[in-house]
C-alpha cells in the first residue's frame, strides 16, 4: 500500500480484478528491510522513496555509487494522496480510477524530481548515468 487504507489523505481506487483483490486483502502499510521489524514509512511511499533515494544521493556525492530505484507506482493498489487528487479536479471527464492513476503519476514525477535535483544539487548530474525504465505497468 501507498498509505494507510483508511488515512484521510489517502484516496483509494478498487479494481474489480482478484490481483487487486488479493492485494487489498493482503496488503499493509510498512516496509521490510532484511530480518529487522516491519516499519511504516512517514508520508505517501512514493514520496518516501524519492526522499530516501535523495538522502543516499547527498550521503555518497564523493564516493561512486550504484543506485537501483524501483518505484512501485504506477501499480495496483492504487492509491493518491488526496492533494494529488484534488489537483485533477478540473478533468471532470476522468473515472474516479483515472483521476487516482493520474495522481499517482504526479506523485511518481515529484519524487523522480526529487532524486534529479539531489544529482544537480550534490554536484553530481554530469557524472551520472539515469537510465528511466518500466516493466509492462498497469
Amino acid at each position: 500500500l501507498y498509505l494507510p487504507v483508511n488515512q484521510p489523505d489517502a484516496v483509494n481506487c478498487r479494481i474489480n480484478d482478484s490481483l487487486d483483490e488479493f492485494l487489498w486483502a493482503n496488503e499493509q502499510y510498512h516496509v521490510v528491510k532484511d530480518k529487522l521489524p516491519p516499519m511504516e514509512p512517514k508520508g505517501y511511499f512514493t514520496d518516501y522513496l524519492g526522499v530516501q533515494a535523495a538522502r543516499a544521493i547527498v550521503a555518497n556525492k564523493h564516493n561512486p555509487f550504484f543506485m537501483y530505484l524501483a518505484f512501485t507506482a504506477v501499480h495496483t493498489p492504487n492509491q493518491a494522496l488526496k492533494s494529488d487528487y484534488d489537483a485533477l479536479s478540473a478533468h471532470a471527464n476522468m473515472t474516479h480510477c483515472d483521476k487516482v492513476y493520474a495522481a499517482m503519476i504526479i506523485a511518481l514525477d515529484r519524487a523522480i524530481g526529487k532524486v534529479l535535483n539531489a544529482l544537480a544539487e550534490a554536484g553530481v548530474s554530469d557524472n551520472t548515468l539515469v537510465v528511466f525504465t518500466s516493466d509492462n505497468g498497469q
